[in-house]
């Protein structure tokens, strides 16, 4: 074995794991993250302030830092191993993306942005992927009235996620289910990992000891996360039952945002957008 084949891997391996796993669960990922930057260039500009909705490491930051030199991001997560992941792995951008480790479950979330250190008193888009389906619904409707007391008027949340088709439509909820259980499959016939076997690989990086505890003490009221936490065989990130998309859009109206509507769409793989 050469040395290169046995040195420890990084946080930057971690972070194109993680990527490489998440294209496999998430079909039209990119395309779906394109669908989600196109939506806030065309309302707010290529210059704004956007908060990035449990950031995990900090796959929508990196790529609104990429296409927009002019914008700022604070990205949001509870999780200390991929909220290390994503500092180590792509750093403040020359100070414009900030890391904020706070829960989305506690109100008092906000109040811990730095928005006087931005100069700013409200963000122009809020945006998250993959990521609000981890809450309940009561906690997505409240997360969507905090985002409209957050977000300037004109300004935009964007969603994209896994969002079911209401139970008036069952054959699209079959076909939907039926399909993304064809897109696990192939992805996991590419050899890449799991959500679940992601997660086992950094179990087993002693790096990330000490976070890991951390870690399993703040989300042992998440499903799946024991699932990985003790190596059981299922799939737990398959698991998690997605809220229904007409939860979604109403909480958003409900809220205060004046336009809300779905501007991409692969079945239930979805992109909202909500001008407020």
């Amino acid at each position: 074995m050469t040395a290169a084949a046995s040195a420890p891997a990084t946080t930057h391996d971690w972070y194109r794991r993680w990527e490489a796993q998440q294209a496999a669960y998430v079909f039209e990922r990119e395309e779906r993250f394109t669908a989600m930057l196109d939506a806030v260039e065309g309302t707010v500009g290529p210059e704004f302030v956007a908060i990035d909705i449990g950031c995990g490491p900090g796959a929508i930051a990196r790529r609104i830092a990429d296409r927009f030199p002019l914008a700022r991001v604070i990205a949001v997560d509870l999780d200390p191993v991929l909220l290390a992941i994503a500092r180590t792995t792509h750093g403040d951008a020359g100070g414009r993306i900030r890391w904020l480790n706070a829960s989305l479950r506690d109100g008092a979330w906000p109040s811990a942005l730095p928005l006087a250190e931005l100069g700013v008193g409200h963000v122009d888009a809020a945006l998250s992927s993959t990521a609000i389906h981890w809450l309940h619904s009561g906690e997505i409707v409240d997360l969507y009235r905090q985002l409209a007391r957050l977000v300037r008027p004109g300004g935009v949340v964007v969603n994209g996620d896994h969002m079911q088709y209401s139970p008036a439509l069952p054959t699209l909820r079959r076909l939907a289910g039926e399909w993304r259980a064809r897109q696990l499959e192939a992805g996991r016939a590419t050899g890449r990992d799991t959500w679940e076997q992601w997660w086992l690989g950094v179990r087993a990086d002693p790096q990330f000891a000490q976070l890991l505890e951390e870690r399993d003490r703040l989300f042992a009221w998440r499903p799946g996360d024991r699932e990985a936490a003790i190596g059981s065989s299922r799939a737990a990130g398959a698991e998690v039952v997605h809220t229904g998309v007409d939860v979604h859009l109403a909480a958003l109206r409900e809220a205060g945002f004046s336009e809300v509507d779905t501007v991409w769409q692969r079945l239930d793989n979805r992109v909202i957008l909500a001008v407020r």
